[in-house]
């Protein structure tokens, strides 16, 4: 029987070496980590180092800080961004670098926040991402999105269970879709690939 933590580290090694591909000397970012995914980030790095990459980088993202915006900063501050991090994902892109999005949002986040500064903060942000999604969407570079189950999207997946089994569930769904549960999933990617 493979555990968790070997299915997890399966995944780490088949986003490397199928979903980011990522070439010796290359370097990698990591951005929208969630805090809670630190054990997937981890085994992400370890093996994108063993893969040859000479810097993984992480952008952390902590879903409290933005509700924190919402409840106490100026209504007219919505439209800011940090530019630097924006700059840094461009910069990093045009060097040929890879990048690796971990999506594990809160669908309700921002449920019961005023629609309009939701609306500002995310074309703000939209419109940041322009340069960067132009080299993605054109597959200048290497890039990659994989999923990382938190309470709150699998609860809402799996509302008739507890948070933790919801989260179980959705882990398990996630590791057959990405075929984690083969024997060597990297092989089966690779023969999928060539259908």
């Amino acid at each position: 029987m493979t555990t968790f933590e070997q299915k997890l580290q399966k995944y780490a090694e088949l986003t490397v070496r199928v979903g980011l591909n990522i070439q010796p000397g290359q370097r990698l970012m990591i951005r929208l980590a969630p805090l809670a995914s630190a054990p997937l980030v981890r085994a992400i790095t370890d093996h994108a180092y063993q893969a040859g990459a000479r810097l993984v980088d992480v952008q952390w993202r902590d879903e409290d800080l933005v509700l924190s915006r919402f409840k106490y900063a100026p209504r007219d501050s919505f439209a800011e961004i940090a530019r630097y991090r924006m700059d840094g994902i461009v910069q990093h892109l045009e060097n040929g670098d890879a990048l690796l999005t971990i999506h594990a949002a809160n669908p309700d986040l921002l449920a019961g926040q005023d629609p309009e500064l939701v609306s500002t903060m995310m074309q703000a942000y939209q419109k940041s991402l322009l340069p960067a999604s132009s080299l993605i969407m054109r597959d200048a570079i290497n890039w990659s999105i994989v999923a990382f189950p938190t309470e709150a999207w699998a609860s809402k997946i799996f509302p008739d269970v507890s948070a933790e089994k919801a989260v179980e569930k959705l882990w398990d769904v996630i590791f057959a879709v990405c075929r984690i549960n083969h024997d060597d999933p990297i092989a089966a990617w690779k023969a999928q690939n060539a259908k």
